[in-house]
């Protein structure tokens, strides 16, 4: 299971609920404000919807029907608002380049990478604030393995969490669709493995990778030689490769994804790729936007 704080999730209808396509300027802007506002939100769990629409001088009406598909806006509201939340200029460029194309008929996929990995559900933007806590990707994994049990006194043992905690993740899990009940009153997974966008940046997936960071650390302490594996080199590189490596990473997990899974599975594991600079760099422009 991939992306794979403690305040209260944004309950969508379903008929909102759908497949993010970055091309789309509306979905993109719509997807940078949310992780804008769930940003203010891990730092301050008060921090309201309220709140969010007064700092950018709208309605609170008028966000959450941006938030939930039910307002578009125009290429000038766009980027008005996120001048006005200081995006990095190169992100506002972007949603203008994405309005335009949308006028023009054409796309810029030629110009990014690859949205999704393959066979992976994409996760919507709204529910991105699961990404922050490991715990609900690694319930949904318990329930990939052989004689996992939708019991939260088992998920708690399993996952060494409080029973509370692993009840309340069901529960909510199961309010957003990810997991149903069956036939025997069991819950199970309701869809295939679920997965972050790339290329686009989350507050969500920024305190995911820290504390991921953090859990590794501890790992490597905590477990054998035999049941980790920890692994890194420095080197010289030219940055002009980055989104063919990119590629490459992605490619990789894909198949160690697929080798990890074959046969019985009974244990949930994290894995974590980084690839960043050491040197202060000189081109920055041959970054992601």
């Amino acid at each position: 299971m991939r992306h794979n704080a403690k305040s209260k999730f944004v309950s969508l209808p379903k008929a909102n609920r759908g497949v993010l396509n970055l091309e789309d300027p509306q979905e993109y802007f719509r997807s940078q404000l949310y992780e804008r506002y769930m940003g203010m939100r891990l730092k301050n769990s008060s921090f309201s919807m309220r709140a969010f629409a007064r700092l950018l001088g709208q309605n609170p009406a008028a966000i959450s029907q941006i938030f939930n598909r039910k307002r578009n806006v125009s290429e000038k509201f766009a980027v008005r608002i996120m001048q006005k939340l200081s995006f990095d200029p190169s992100r506002v460029s972007y949603v203008s380049r994405l309005f335009s194309q949308k006028k023009s008929g054409f796309t810029i996929s030629d110009l990014d990478e690859e949205v999704f990995t393959k066979n992976h559900t994409p996760l919507d933007p709204l529910d991105y604030e699961m990404i922050a806590d490991w715990r609900y990707f690694a319930v949904l994994s318990l329930f990939e393995t052989a004689g996992n049990q939708s019991d939260s006194g088992w998920i708690s043992k399993r996952l060494s969490i409080p029973e509370i905690r692993a009840q309340k993740i069901l529960e909510e899990l199961e309010a957003k669709d990810f997991l149903r009940l069956n036939n025997t009153g069991e819950l199970e997974l309701s869809s295939g493995q679920l997965c972050s966008s790339d290329g686009v940046a989350s507050a969500a997936l920024q305190q995911r990778h820290e504390n991921n960071l953090d859990d590794a650390k501890e790992a490597i302490f905590l477990n054998s030689l035999e049941e980790r594996d920890f692994t890194s080199f420095t080197i010289a590189i030219n940055p002009k490769q980055l989104p063919k490596a990119k590629k490459m990473i992605r490619k990789f997990i894909d198949t160690l994804e697929q080798t990890l899974s074959e046969g019985e599975k009974t244990e949930v594991y994290e894995a974590c790729l980084c690839l960043f600079p050491r040197t202060n760099l000189q081109q920055p422009d041959l970054m992601d936007p």
